[in-house]
């Protein structure tokens, strides 16, 4: 009955989620999602977009998080007010590139953690154990049909 119809309904909106992931955070509506739908969010495997967006938004919402508050969202501010799902963020799936542009810069993540994620992208062997998350989202891995036309 009624809790299986709620449950597709629920499906249906991720579905949505991912397939729109940079509308969805485009969106205004998405600065005002509670921290507990945003930690939901970002635990996702199947969002479609690059991660540097997915920072972008998280940055956005917890910028909307210190307004609300009325604190001037510094980044320690930015920080707290992200919390434990700064921890979903995936920057080791970043270029090294954009994070160091977008993150290392940003000072949102404390020294001795941009350092590991620099080791993480320059070791083979002997990576460091990192608190993010290293393995990519469906939409970041490359797979050969990437590149393959169809006539």
């Amino acid at each position: 009955g009624r809790l299986m119809e709620d449950e597709d309904v629920i499906k249906m909106c991720w579905d949505i989620i991912d397939e729109g992931t940079e509308e969805v955070f485009q969106s205004k509506s998405f600065l005002e999602v509670s921290p507990a739908l945003l930690l939901s969010l970002l635990e996702r495997d199947t969002l479609d977009c690059d991660e540097v967006v997915v920072l972008k938004a998280a940055l956005a919402w917890a910028s909307a998080e210190c307004a609300r508050k009325g604190e001037e969202a510094s980044p320690r501010d930015l920080r707290e007010a992200l919390g434990p799902t700064l921890f979903k963020i995936r920057f080791p799936t970043m270029d090294q590139d954009e994070f160091a542009e977008h993150v290392a810069k940003s000072e949102v993540l404390e020294a001795i953690e941009v350092m590991e994620i620099f080791i993480n992208y320059c070791s083979i062997q002997n990576k460091p154990l990192l608190m993010f998350p290293v393995k990519p989202r469906a939409s970041q891995i490359y797979t050969p049909y990437n590149d393959v036309q169809m006539f």
